[in-house]
C-alpha cells in the first residue's frame, strides 16, 4: 500500500487528478486520487472505468459538487440517514421503514461500501426479492432504497444513483371476486352469530376495508343519518401490539353510506353489546371488538371469515372481496360513478372507472335507437 501512496503523491495536487492501480487477490483495482482524496471507482477492474469516473469527479469538483472522500458502508450510512430523516416520519412510518431495512435492505447491502454499490447489484437484489416475495413488496423495498440513495447524492456521499434505470416489477392483475345476491344470502345465513352477521352486512354494503372494519367505533356512527365517518384504521406494530391511526390519505378519511337494513342490524348489535358491557363492567367503544372487548387483529378476522365462507359452501375468498362486491352492488342499483367513488373513497372518479368501469351497464343497441329517435323527432 505504501508504494501505491507514493505513486499517488506525485499527482495529489493536480486538478485533473490521477489514476492509481493496486493488485489484490481479485486482480488489479483502480482508484482515483483528486485533491488529497482517494475515491473508489465503481466497477474498478478496468482503467477505462477509472478514466470515466475521474472525468466525472473532475467535472463535479469544478462545479463544487465533489463527493465525500471517506469510505462508508451501507449500514453505517443508513444509521446516519435514520438520525437525520426519521424525525420527519410518523411513528408508524418509522416502524414500516425500519422493518424493510432490517428484513430486506441491510441483509443484502449492509456490509457493502456505499460507493461500490452498482446498478447491477440493485438488479440482483430485485431478482432475489422477486424469487421470495410479491412484486408489491419488491417495489416498496426498491422505493425505500431509492430514497436512501437520493439523500446520499444530495449529501455528497455518491455521485450517481445506482437505482436509476431499474424498472418496477410487473404485476399480474388478479381477477376480482364479486358475490351474487344469492351468494351474499348464503354467506349471511352461515354466520354463526348476530355479531358476525352484522359484521358481514356492514362489510358488503359499506365497502370498508378490513382494517377500517375492526377499527369502527360507535362515536363515529350516525345510525339516524345512515352514515359512518371513517376516522381510524388498524395498524399492527409487532410484539402483539395493536394501535389505531388516522387513514393515510384525505380521501380515505371520509363518510360512507349505511343501508337501512344495515343500521337495523347495528342497533340490535349495539343493544346486545351494551348488555354485555354492563355485565362485564367495561366500556362500549369498538363496534366489533374481540371477546375481551379489545381490538381485533385483521388476520384473526380473516380466519373466522374463511370458516364462514367454507360453511356457506362458497369458493375461497378474501374479506376485501366484500369491498369489491359493495361497488358492484351500488353500480347494479344504477348509482352514478361519482357516488361509487365517494363510497369507495377513491382519490378520483378515474380510479373508480379504472377498477369498476367494466361493471357499468352498456346501452348498446337500445341506446343507439334512442339517440336516433331524439335526433329525428322533428324530421
Amino acid at each position: 500500500m505504501q508504494g501505491v501512496q507514493r505513486t499517488a503523491e506525485r499527482w495529489l495536487l493536480l486538478p485533473r487528478g490521477s489514476i492509481v492501480s493496486r493488485k489484490g487477490k481479485r486482480g488489479t483495482s483502480y482508484f482515483v486520487v483528486l485533491r488529497n482524496r482517494w475515491h473508489n471507482v465503481p466497477d474498478p477492474q478496468t482503467k477505462a472505468n477509472a478514466e470515466l469516473y475521474r472525468a466525472q469527479l473532475v467535472t463535479e469538483d469544478a462545479r463544487g459538487e465533489s463527493v465525500q472522500a471517506a469510505p462508508i458502508v451501507f449500514a453505517d450510512f443508513v444509521d446516519r440517514w435514520k438520525a437525520a430523516r426519521f424525525p420527519e416520519f410518523s411513528p408508524s412510518g418509522q416502524r414500516g421503514f425500519d422493518s424493510y431495512l432490517r428484513r430486506y435492505l441491510l441483509p443484502f447491502f449492509g456490509k457493502r461500501r456505499l460507493s461500490s454499490i452498482s446498478t447491477e447489484d440493485v438488479q440482483r437484489f430485485k431478482a432475489q426479492m422477486l424469487r421470495d416475495y410479491a412484486p408489491s413488496t419488491t417495489t416498496t423495498a426498491l422505493g425505500r432504497l431509492r430514497g436512501i440513495f437520493s439523500d446520499a447524492i444530495a449529501w455528497r456521499y455518491l455521485s450517481k444513483d445506482p437505482t436509476k434505470g431499474i424498472k418496477r416489477p410487473r404485476y399480474l392483475t388478479k381477477e376480482k371476486r364479486y358475490l351474487t345476491h344469492a351468494e351474499i344470502a348464503r354467506l349471511l345465513e352461515a354466520a354463526p352469530s348476530h355479531y358476525w352477521r352484522t359484521f358481514l352486512m356492514v362489510a358488503v354494503t359499506s365497502g370498508l376495508r378490513i382494517g377500517e372494519l375492526v377499527a369502527m367505533k360507535w362515536q363515529y356512527a350516525d345510525l339516524e343519518a345512515q352514515r359512518y365517518d371513517v376516522r381510524e384504521g388498524f395498524q399492527y406494530i409487532g410484539a402483539g401490539e395493536r394501535v389505531l391511526q388516522q387513514p393515510k390519505t384525505q380521501y380515505s378519511a371520509a363518510p360512507v353510506r349505511l343501508t337501512p337494513a344495515c343500521c337495523d342490524l347495528l342497533r340490535t348489535h349495539q343493544s346486545q353489546q351494551a348488555a354485555d358491557a354492563l355485565r362485564l363492567g367495561r366500556q362500549q367503544v369498538l363496534i366489533f371488538p374481540n371477546t375481551k372487548g379489545e381490538l381485533y387483529a385483521p388476520r384473526t378476522v380473516t380466519y373466522h371469515f374463511a370458516q364462514i365462507v367454507k360453511k356457506a359452501g362458497l369458493p375461497p375468498m378474501r374479506v376485501h372481496d366484500l369491498r369489491h362486491t359493495c361497488a358492484a352492488l351500488w353500480i347494479d342499483q344504477g348509482e352514478s360513478i361519482k357516488f361509487v367513488q365517494r363510497q369507495m373513497r377513491h382519490s378520483s372518479a378515474k380510479t373508480t372507472l379504472d377498477v369498476y368501469g367494466h361493471l357499468m351497464p352498456d346501452a348498446g343497441a337500445a341506446g343507439a335507437a334512442a339517440l336516433d329517435a331524439a335526433i329525428l323527432v322533428n324530421h
